[in-house]
């Protein structure tokens, strides 16, 4: 039941989405190439790199390791097209990248997860991705929302309810995210290492934001690009990692820290993205600070 109520509000967040931009802007992202692909360089090999190298810096269990490494290997969904879209970040830009990563990730993923249980189990079983059913979600979930939504704006002028759908959607969201918590029920020995569990799961959430910002930088990409790139790399689709730990592979304790990633990595992303939107950094810091008034 609960599983049916989240995708009924990410389709209604995706229609939002959809209503909040054009078929020219989609068209004017897919254009420029480099963006989308310094994107997918970044969430397809930079951010599994350096996750990989992170948890080999842990002591985390070996099951908590290949729980972060498939977690890493899943790139941002729609969650991350819903904060870019709250914050009016790169909105086009964030839906652009979901949905070229989502096929891509269908030849990537199985490659990643046998090469984690083949480098940390030493056991290089091979993995099928029930790949007509992600497709089918990219559709239900992805795809047609959001071109419900782009239609709709091109024949009405949707996005001066864009505020309203914005609370509904943000709502909405809060609730199943706590209907989701409330409900998710973890061993003695998950909750014995839930304190080293969040400082692992935050340290890689906060990680791979500031690598996709400094891509940005790096190809000095507008702030808003930047940001959006921070919020893809930083988000990652929770519900596949967890649909190929507990259903595929049948290990929970390897989805364990991709659970405590779900509850948290949202309001981390959120919060980072809107400091990063307003670009405060620590030159814009240092110039108010020099801006205050001495005392005489």
């Amino acid at each position: 039941m609960l599983n049916i109520l989240l995708k009924i509000t990410i389709a209604f967040i995706m229609i939002g989405i959809g209503s909040s931009i054009t078929v020219q802007e989609i068209k004017d992202i897919f254009k420029k190439k480099r963006k989308i692909t310094w994107g997918l360089i970044s969430q397809i090999i930079l951010f599994p790199a350096l996750v990989f190298f992170l948890v080999n810096l842990s002591n985390l269990s070996i099951e908590y390791k290949i729980g972060l490494v498939i977690l890493a290997a899943c790139p941002g969904g729609t969650i991350s097209n819903f904060i870019s879209y709250i914050i009016k970040a790169d909105t086009p830009l964030s839906v652009a990248l979901t949905s070229v990563n989502s096929i891509i990730t269908l030849i990537t993923i199985p490659l990643y997860v046998k090469f984690s249980l083949l480098y940390f189990l030493k056991n290089g079983a091979s993995i099928i991705l029930p790949w007509q059913q992600l497709l089918l979600e990219i559709l239900t979930l992805l795809i047609i929302p959001i071109a419900i939504g782009i239609i709709l704006n091109h024949f009405w002028d949707m996005r001066k309810y864009g505020k309203s759908i914005k609370r509904i959607s943000s709502i909405l969201l809060a609730i199943v995210f706590t209907l989701k918590f409330l409900s998710s029920s973890g061993t003695s020995s998950f909750i014995s290492n839930l304190t080293q569990l969040i400082f692992w799961v935050v340290m890689i959430n906060i990680a791979g934001i500031f690598l996709g910002y400094l891509i940005g930088i790096f190809n000095k990409f507008p702030n808003n690009t930047s940001v959006t790139l921070g919020i893809e790399i930083g988000m990652q689709n929770t519900v596949l990692a967890l649909l190929i730990t507990e259903v595929i592979l049948k290990s929970p304790i390897m989805g364990e820290p991709i659970l405590v990633y779900a509850i948290t990595s949202f309001w981390i992303t959120f919060g980072f993205a809107m400091l990063l939107k307003k670009d405060i950094t620590l030159k814009s810091i240092r110039s108010r600070i020099k801006r205050i008034p001495k005392n005489p």
